[in-house]
């Protein structure tokens, strides 16, 4: 058992709990386990803090949170005891003054639909497909003609020169969505990869499907 602290950014404020206690290896999801909780009003059954729904073969937390009581982790959120995570809001409607918002791109630049158009309103640049512009970073997912989706290969190196980016400019707040994962098709657990090198810099902020992906060991 160890102490925990959970903290995340949610729309216009910062959600933070602490837990008294967590036991990392409560229980593992099985059949045995859903009947036990069968007859429980609280089934015990999905991540209290990020909602995923934990699956068989998966192991549960359990976590005593202040004020709230007694409920169950996903290993991934266990973690971040040891790794903080700073986590994107799922619908960002508003921008701190040194907030930058990083959305996919194409590479004519031609920001009209999803995230792309909603980065107009914070200074995207028609025409520009890669970089900082206004309080937005545009990092390419889509070709030129808007006709396919980047490979993963093609897209790696934009995103690392983001991460880079970042890393020089601490000043800034860097909110990634889910780049890839709309229009351009890709998946969660194909993009969040890219991001494994972002961890450990302090300023940039990932969704939390990208940060379940990235804490899931390595095979």
């Amino acid at each position: 058992m160890s102490n925990l602290i959970l903290s995340k950014r949610i729309p216009a404020r910062t959600k933070t709990v602490s837990a008294l206690w967590c036991k990392s290896d409560f229980a593992l999801m099985d059949a045995e386990y859903r009947e036990i909780r069968a007859n429980h009003r609280k089934q015990f059954d999905t991540c209290f803090w990020c909602g995923h729904k934990i699956e068989d073969g998966e192991m549960i937390a359990l976590a005593c949170f202040d004020g709230h009581g007694n409920d169950v982790l996903c290993q991934a959120c266990e973690k971040t005891k040891d790794v903080k995570m700073r986590i994107t809001p799922d619908n960002i409607i508003s921008l701190a003054e040194n907030e930058v918002f990083v959305f996919g791109s194409n590479l004519s630049g031609r920001h009209g639909k999803g995230a792309a158009k909603t980065a107009i309103r914070w200074g995207a640049e028609y025409g520009v497909a890669e970089g900082l512009q206004g309080r937005t970073y545009a990092i390419p997912t889509v070709n030129h003609s808007i006709s396919r989706s980047l490979s993963l290969d093609e897209i790696k190196p934009y995103v690392e020169r983001f991460i880079v980016f970042a890393k020089e400019n601490p000043g800034y707040k860097f909110m990634v969505t889910e780049i890839g994962c709309g229009l351009a098709g890709k998946k969660v657990d194909e993009i969040a990869p890219l991001f494994r090198n972002a961890v450990g810099i302090q300023n940039i902020f990932l969704p939390a499907r990208f940060w379940k992906i990235i804490n899931m060991p390595v095979s």
